[in-house]
């Protein structure tokens, strides 16, 4: 059963040890990672006095994930934006993650720039801030100026992280494959489906060509909005492992200090944000894929800005017309055909009790529908659908569907 595990069995080991650190040892005892530990150690637990946490289990979940390392903190990240897989408990741990981690060497990524373009780094921009902007798993971005006096700034793949990610990536398979039942039991009906669909996800976002061909379409796809932007990418300063994109200065978009200092209401940004985000869904069916805080930044006057394109979602047509059915559904205050339309949407698992997913939709149209048009918010109705998905575990397409 654990011929493929061998290569990662001291690695999986680790785990093991953080969940119990957290005190998951629930987690371990009714899985096969049980295997993996002594009797006499599984043993001790038993008898051990349990330890007292003062957080609570979600918290301690994001503490684990925290512990493992980047690659299980881009995932963790990413389904924090599925409601329709996690409570919103979690939710809210796994958008407290943060993904930076210490700069490689500003020397390397010279070199890896130069080898990349073919020339010297001189040849290229009059100026290159060695200090970088920002340093995370894949990469990290420096700020530079070009020869032809634009700001502009240089993401750099991390030497060696593709063998890294594929390492990862293989421990996360076996991890599911251990640890299957369990996670089912809990909600997540196809665990090794999202990790594989995480892989293909993951092993585009390494290839940084994918990366600004994506910007290139939402930026034709969006050129006459006024309120959103996405940075120009340089193509032709662009390779699969370095990517030149222009400048574009701005607060995160949860920076509500920021936003209430430059003049601008924090509840029209995030109602705009929403607006935006919808357009992807029902007019173009391409979604940015990874749309957490620190991928979406405000301008001064108020224009919201994309970066990082390394995920990017796509709908087929029939999934457009069963979003766009949602909610036209919810304008004519149908019910049925609101629960036609999810059940056409789900990916997963039937509605198994039509009579009450109807009963609670009517409940989320007739709380909406007695509010003035002032007072309705598209923020609190995706909150409230949210909610309404996850109690029936409706897997609905997202970036690792």
């Amino acid at each position: 059963m654990f011929k493929n595990t061998i290569s990662n069995l001291g690695r999986i080991r680790q785990v093991v040890e953080v969940l119990v650190r957290y005190g998951f040892e629930d987690v371990v005892t009714s899985t096969a990672l049980r295997r993996l530990i002594t009797q006499k150690r599984r043993l001790s637990w038993q008898h051990a006095e349990r330890p007292v946490f003062e957080t609570s289990r979600w918290e301690r979940v994001r503490m684990v994930i925290e512990e493992l390392g980047p690659t299980f903190i881009k995932l963790a990240q990413a389904m924090s934006n599925r409601p329709d897989l996690l409570p919103e408990a979690l939710i809210d741990e796994f958008q407290k993650l943060q993904s930076d981690v210490p700069p490689f060497d500003v020397r390397v990524a010279r070199e890896i720039i130069e080898r990349e373009l073919g020339q010297p780094i001189t040849e290229v921009f009059s100026e290159f801030d060695e200090k970088p902007l920002g340093s995370a798993s894949i990469g990290q971005v420096h700020r530079a100026k070009l020869l032809t006096g634009e700001d502009v700034v240089v993401k750099v793949q991390r030497p060696d992280v593709q063998e890294k990610v594929r390492t990862d990536l293989s421990l996360l398979h076996e991890l599911v494959r251990l640890t299957a039942g369990f996670l089912r039991n809990h909600g997540l009906s196809n665990p090794q489906d999202i990790v594989d669909a995480f892989e293909r996800s993951m092993m585009k976002e390494l290839d940084y060509t994918s990366e600004a061909r994506s910007m290139e379409q939402f930026r034709k796809l969006y050129e006459a909005y006024e309120t959103f932007y996405i940075p120009k990418p340089y193509r032709e300063l662009s390779t699969a492992k370095i990517l030149v994109i222009e400048f574009v200065s701005g607060c995160k978009i949860t920076d509500k200090a920021q936003l209430l200092e430059w003049g601008l209401s924090p509840e029209k940004v995030a109602e705009t944000g929403m607006d935006i985000y919808l357009t992807q869904i029902f007019e173009f069916g391409i979604f940015h894929a990874d749309p957490h805080p620190g991928n979406v930044l405000v301008r001064p006057d108020g224009t919201i800005v994309l970066i990082d394109f390394g995920m990017v979602g796509k709908l087929s047509k029939q999934q457009k017309y069963a979003f766009a059915g949602v909610f036209i559904g919810m304008a004519r205050q149908d019910a049925r055909s609101m629960a036609l339309n999810f059940r056409r949407l789900a990916l997963t698992a039937d509605i198994p009790d039509m009579r009450t997913f109807e009963a609670d939709l009517n409940d989320l149209i007739e709380d909406f529908t007695m509010l003035d048009v002032k007072e309705m918010s598209m923020s609190d109705l995706a909150d409230r659908l949210q909610v309404i998905i996850y109690d029936y575990k409706l897997q609905v397409p997202g970036p690792y569907s």
